[in-house]
């Protein structure tokens, strides 16, 4: 039976095979077509972190040139053996290190930032910065993540809701309760699901800030706790916010004022005891420019969460340092709350504000936009309060072009064709317009958001044992119950015909020297798959391709070598 040997080969890197002749080749009506042998050297699937090629350069929004030149550096930790099995985890690890250099207190600039690596769409690694604005909950433009009822929801005894913001005295908006609270009176403790205001969207991971400041704090005889704002960790934590089943054993690191003749407390981890630290300075007659009342900051920042008290006496601004919360972990999610203790006589609060996660719900193939609820914020303030980092850059700030760099080893193994990142996207700015009646700003633009994207797939994204070796060139009868989108798979359907030639198992043998692996196939009997051609065809290219079984690229190294069998059923004719 009459058959025709074909080599193709590939050094293209992604697996894709494709072979042109100086002369036409023949193919008969009714032909079959077999994978005879496979040799691919394939690119590492593990790495070797240590201090040489676990650095990691990137820039921030002050960082000059175009692009621009690093001027921070982060450093990849844990140092250690990475392959398949924790590969994920040395994506996550990387955006970590990222986010745990960034410093409010070294670069203003930086707040709102929040880095993330994954595998984005076609098996490609995306690096990725997002911002997020500062939100003014009181504003709750775009704050939908804000519930301020669940107490009276919940049916929990002496519930109040919690006015977000509304008049608590004639021409007068701030943080309220009603009444004051029936639990807790003569220092015992009060009870932090009675009436309070939460997320439930996590904080950012990077730098930013919950922040609030007394617009009336009055003297608390009673001895009763006037409110306690703070986070509470994971998932658990948020459904006991959810449920009004929280207390202060499941606050991670939380801020308690006393009325204006006590200490301020704050604790370090759950079921810590309270550390009294300075009392209340500016507590009365608040307003935007004049009178700068006490602000009260759990902030995120080089891997911390920590708390700052920042007062004024005289025109001098004084912040007060309070340790960072002991258990902290910057890779999990935490949720802010705010508990009111005392009602609007003795309690008001104004300016409250977070920075939340942009990263939170951002799925594969949606990195080139910004979430809706990024845009327009609400109210932030244009310039800085008692000396704090603010967050406005300004309607003529420069265009910002970032940098990523990496080392040789690193950017290779994650499919960069440099260790310094190229394909970039800039996504939108982030737009905040304020209140010009208050502030007199109209607005401003943070230029940062970007994403960079690798050249070639990431193999160790892939938890299959089987490759594909697929044609271009011919239409075979072959098929895949494997959706190629993800509404498919989630359904369980989107299988059709494909141009399947083979199906190859992941059997590798490592390469002395070289961190690379060696794959060589050849079926012990030949399985011939119909080409569906009506007529002879003829063609001086052939076109196939080494994929995944999730029908991504696989990454090679030198020349790889396919080589197929095509035979005629038919025999020529005369």
């Amino acid at each position: 039976m009459p058959q025709q040997l074909i080599r193709l080969t590939s050094s293209s890197g992604d697996g894709v095979f494709n072979g042109v002749f100086n002369q036409g080749i023949t193919i008969k009506e009714n032909s079959e077509i077999a994978l005879q042998s496979l040799s691919v050297e394939r690119r590492s699937q593990e790495i070797s972190i240590n201090g040489e090629n676990g650095a990691i350069s990137f820039s921030s929004v002050s960082a000059t040139g175009t692009p621009a030149v690093p001027n921070q550096t982060a450093s990849l930790i844990p140092q250690q053996l990475y392959d398949k099995s924790n590969s994920q985890e040395l994506l996550d690890n990387i955006g970590t290190a990222m986010n745990r250099t960034c410093d409010l207190n070294v670069d203003n600039g930086q707040w709102g930032i929040q880095h993330n690596v994954s595998v984005g769409s076609g098996g490609l690694i995306e690096v990725g910065a997002r911002i997020s604005p500062f939100y003014q909950i009181q504003k709750q433009i775009n704050c939908d993540f804000v519930v301020d009822d669940r107490p009276v929801v919940r049916q929990v005894a002496n519930a109040e809701i919690l006015n977000v913001d509304a008049l608590f005295q004639a021409g007068e908006l701030g943080m309220w309760r009603e009444t004051d609270t029936t639990t807790g009176g003569g220092g015992a403790e009060p009870a932090l699901n009675e009436s309070y205001v939460f997320g439930t969207e996590p904080v950012i991971k990077s730098t930013g800030m919950f922040r609030t400041r007394f617009k009336r704090l009055n003297t608390n005889g009673a001895g009763t706790a006037s409110f306690t704002m703070g986070l509470v960790k994971g998932a658990d934590g948020l459904s006991k916010l959810q449920n009004s089943s929280f207390t202060l054993a499941d606050c991670a690191y939380a801020i308690r004022a006393n009325g204006h003749n006590s200490p301020m407390q704050y604790i370090r981890s759950k079921g810590g005891a309270w550390i009294n630290t300075v009392s209340p300075v500016n507590h009365t007659t608040a307003d935007w420019q004049l009178n700068l009342n006490d602000v009260l900051d759990i902030s995120f920042q080089s891997g911390a969460a920590s708390g700052v008290i920042s007062s004024e006496t005289a025109g001098t601004p004084t912040r007060t340092e309070l340790l960072s919360a002991i258990d902290y972990d910057i890779k999990d999610n935490y949720y802010w709350f705010i508990s009111m203790h005392e009602g609007k006589d003795n309690c008001v609060l104004d300016l409250t504000g977070i920075t939340l996660d942009p990263w939170h719900n951002i799925g594969i193939g949606e990195p080139t936009s910004i979430r809706d609820d990024n845009i327009a914020p609400g109210e932030i303030e244009s310039s800085a309060i008692n000396g704090l980092p603010h967050y406005n850059m300004g309607m003529d700030a420069a265009p910002f072009t970032p940098s990523v760099q990496m080392s040789s080893v690193l950017s290779s193994y994650l499919g960069f064709s440099s260790s310094y990142l190229k394909k970039v996207d800039i996504l939108p700015p982030v737009q905040v317009f304020t209140d010009t009646a208050l502030e007199g700003d109209p607005g401003f633009l943070q230029r940062l958001g970007y994403i960079f994207t690798a050249d070639i797939g990431y193999d160790n994204s892939y938890d299959s044992d089987t490759y594909l070796i697929d044609t271009q060139t011919f239409t075979l009868d072959s098929f895949d119950s494997y959706g190629l989108s993800a509404v498919d798979r989630a359904a369980n359907s989107g299988g059709s015909r494909r141009n399947i030639i083979a199906t190859v198992p992941i059997t590798e043998t490592p390469i002395v020297g070289s961190g690379n692996s060696l794959i060589q196939f050849q079926p012990n009997t030949l399985f011939y798959v119909s080409i569906k051609n009506r007529g002879d065809l003829e063609t001086r290219q052939i076109r196939c391709r080494l994929l995944t079984g999730q029908y991504n690229a696989v990454s090679t190294e030198g020349v790889a070598s396919i080589v197929l069998l095509i035979r005629d059923t038919q025999g020529y004719s005369a």
